[in-house]
């Protein structure tokens, strides 16, 4: 395949697109916002990046490279996208899935540790356990910035010979064609349509999705969750997870359940109060001190 025409430039849209352009195919990038637009399920200032993933062996080792690569794209772009503070899983059982996790590590010899809940007491500013049996850490796990990550990606791309057209795109009949909203047609050997959330409007004839509502908050925490080596965390059974606060940004606490259902095209509406509670809740729980904080700003 000498020509792709990739619409998207999500994660996984401009991660392809630096793969191939870099093995000198020639590669057209369309989307119809900026790389890191914060509409995208891969945009949004921070992701967690780690490798522990139950009993899937195949997740953890492309967890792993993922790691390896993003450590290469931030060495060719020369710039820092991924913080390695930690990850701490906090862990309600001793046979859960964090303890499918620390085996399926060791395994493959990713670094990890069991931690008594009394010391990982240390790893936070405040932390609660009273319900814990035991936090799993992965130091070299941690946060990646996950809107500066896919710009750069989209960059290393464009740098590599890769073309960015920013359009609305449709398909063009059965064909390896791509209407643009300026009346502009795209053929090449291929098209990977990467689209998240916007295939189903896309392709309604083929497939069926459901895109939901996940809000985000952020909350004054205070210098003590701005320092380095706050890790970010996650409360598997509980459906939450978080960081400290990254770039000012706050620290983030976000409710992991399905929220109501939200059009990939729909306007962004304001954050649900009961997802503040939700998060709020939570966080009287686990980290005391930040429940009565300040909601910095949400999304």
């Amino acid at each position: 395949m000498d020509s792709v025409v990739i619409v998207g430039v999500g994660v996984m849209g401009a991660s392809l697109a630096w793969w191939l352009a870099r093995e000198g195919v020639r590669v057209t990038m369309v989307d119809q916002f900026e790389p890191g637009d914060r509409r995208a399920s891969s945009g949004g200032e921070s992701r967690l990046i780690r490798c522990s993933h139950g009993s899937d062996a195949d997740y953890t080792a492309s967890a792993r490279r993922a790691r390896e690569l993003w450590r290469q794209i931030e060495a060719d772009a020369g710039t820092e996208l991924m913080v390695e503070c930690g990850v701490a899983w906090f862990a309600h059982r001793e046979d859960g899935w964090e303890a499918e996790s620390l085996t399926t590590l060791a395994r493959q010899g990713i670094p990890a540790e069991r931690l008594e809940p009394e010391e990982a007491m240390k790893l936070f500013p405040s932390l609660g356990v009273s319900d814990l049996a035991f936090v799993l850490h992965e130091p070299e796990a941690g946060v990646l910035r996950a809107e500066r990550a896919v710009r750069t990606l989209a960059g290393q791309a464009v740098a590599h010979g890769a073309r960015l057209e920013q359009a609305v795109a449709r398909p063009d009949g059965e064909s390896a064609l791509v209407a643009l909203d300026d009346g502009r047609r795209l053929e090449a050997d291929g098209v990977v349509w990467a689209c998240g959330p916007w295939l189903g409007e896309l392709f309604d004839e083929h497939l069926s999705l459901r895109t939901t509502r996940q809000d985000l908050c952020f909350f004054d925490g205070g210098p003590a969750w701005a320092k380095p080596g706050v890790p970010g965390w996650v409360d598997f059974d509980l459906a939450i997870y978080g960081t400290g606060d990254l770039d000012g940004h706050g620290v983030k606490a976000a409710p992991d359940t399905d929220g109501p259902d939200l059009a990939a095209s729909a306007a962004l509406p304001g954050i649900d109060p009961a997802s503040e509670r939700a998060a709020r809740d939570y966080l009287a729980l686990r980290f005391p001190p930040l429940a009565r904080a300040p909601l910095r700003s949400s999304r």
